[in-house]
């Protein structure tokens, strides 16, 4: 049936009728689906748009985070380098002496029981000749000969029992966790510029 469309003329003639052919209804059908499959593709569009928005500002985020962060841990560790100064010059000293004994003894021990007929000899500053008797209290059968060294330092103690040998070496060891910390500190500005 044949679509009538109401004409509004100005005059009292009565209204015509006006007919679409079929041709009219296919190119409609062919406009929607053009309109259809453009509207699609601006949808589709408009997602991967917003979906690399989103993946800029996710990737900005987290590029800002990082660098927040990195900032924070270097300020920490910029903070704590005067304390763990103090602690490897003052403290890790006070400690050393305070463990020398104590040291010496369990390495007397250890040699003494794998050299059970050897004499024992310990080799050490004159300093540290005090801290080390006060812990050394061997068996009677056990022959132990303290010599005072004073080309040692006072952290450091040989001690000998027949082949064997044992070095204890305070000092030197304070001295590995100082130079550790100066070159940790050292690598960090090139860890801001490269991290």
């Amino acid at each position: 049936m044949p679509l009538r469309l109401e004409t509004f003329a100005a005059d009292d003639d009565p209204p015509a009728a006006v007919t679409l052919p079929e041709a009219g209804e296919e190119a409609r059908f062919s406009a929607y689906d053009d309109g259809y499959a453009a509207g699609w593709e601006d949808a589709l569009a408009a997602r991967d748009d917003d979906a690399a928005k989103m993946r800029d500002a996710v990737g900005q985020g987290l590029q800002t985070l990082g660098f927040s962060y990195h900032e924070a841990r270097m300020h920490v560790l910029q903070s704590l380098r005067p304390l763990l100064e103090t602690v490897v010059a003052q403290l890790l000293p006070r400690l050393a002496s305070d463990a020398i004994g104590p040291t010496v003894a369990d390495v007397v021990m250890t040699l003494a029981a794998d050299c059970a007929d050897q004499p024992v000899t310990l080799r050490l500053h004159p300093l540290s000749r005090a801290a080390v008797e006060g812990f050394l209290t061997p068996p009677p059968s056990l022959p132990l000969a303290l010599f005072e060294d004073s080309t040692l330092t006072p952290g450091q103690v040989m001690v000998q029992a027949g082949p064997s040998g044992a070095r204890v070496d305070m000092d030197g060891a304070i001295a590995e966790i100082a130079a550790a910390l100066a070159a940790f500190y050292e690598i960090l500005p090139a860890e801001r510029r490269y991290g």
